[in-house]
């Protein structure tokens, strides 16, 4: 019950626009644990197999019925919602960020965060339109490897990516009706597969063997992911807005950091 609620919490994290699932895996403990289960998984094919399955099902239970819920409250109270989710995000953070230690890996934080922020404002007002032929597929197999990567790399969020790309209507609309996309979508499901086994090895190897330098580039994307969001969620807001926000941002940073002990 204890995973399958974690893999709820990871499944929420993953719907909301702009937040990262693994980041939240991250911070509650299951983060290196998931990749060293699917990188060495036939090391320990049962224990693996029970860990990934409790997960998976939390993170299913969430898409599926966290998707509408969230929808709902996002279109209803959005502002308020972002704050509250904005506050759980950096309070659950604050003891990570607190691994940048030496001058070497604050540079590399700093470095990160603004390669990233940069990204964020590059605009590509060109939806992509998929056509039937071999380049086409190949894109559509580069997009679930694309997708896998953000969902394996802490703090990188698919939704801005696939927005970046021109992608994201498209992402949208195959998965929307199913039964009339399922070519696209096994495409989709290989890129998918290779880029989990591909990047879980190569982050399971970092973290063994580089983790002073990799940790750094988690913050970097998470200090880059979370002040656009507040930047999306604060824009048109007016002045009662931002004085009410206050408080409340500063008790769910509490929880978060809270929660995270």
């Amino acid at each position: 019950m204890n995973l399958i609620m974690k893999g709820f919490i990871i499944g929420i994290a993953k719907i909301i626009p702009g937040v990262s699932g693994s980041l939240v895996a991250l911070n509650l403990g299951l983060y290196e644990k998931g990749i060293k289960a699917i990188s060495s998984f036939f090391k320990d094919v049962k224990n693996n197999i029970i860990f990934l399955s409790n997960v998976g099902i939390g993170i299913m239970l969430a898409i599926i019925f966290g998707s509408k819920i969230l929808s709902f409250i996002l279109n209803k109270y959005y502002f308020i919602t972002m704050i509250i989710f904005i506050g759980l995000l950096i309070g659950s953070n604050i003891s990570f960020l607190k691994n940048t230690k030496s001058k070497k890996q604050l540079i590399i934080t700093i470095i990160t965060f603004i390669i990233m922020f940069s990204l964020f404002f590059i605009k590509n007002n060109n939806n992509y339109i998929y056509q039937n032929n071999l380049s086409n597929n190949l894109y559509v197999i580069l997009l679930g490897f694309i997708d896998a990567a953000t969902m394996i790399i802490p703090a990188i969020s698919g939704t801005v990516i696939f927005m970046l790309l021109g992608s994201y209507e498209f992402f949208l609309s195959i998965f929307s009706n199913i039964f009339s996309n399922i070519t696209i979508i096994i495409l989709f499901s290989i890129g998918l597969f290779i880029g989990v086994i591909l990047i879980s090895k190569l982050m399971n190897n970092l973290l063994e063997n580089k983790k002073n330098i990799i940790y750094p580039i988690i913050n970097g994307f998470f200090l880059s992911s979370i002040l656009f969001l507040t930047i999306e969620t604060y824009k048109n807001t007016n002045t009662i807005q931002i004085i009410i926000s206050i408080p409340i941002l500063f008790i769910f940073t509490k929880i978060g950091s809270l929660c995270n002990k």
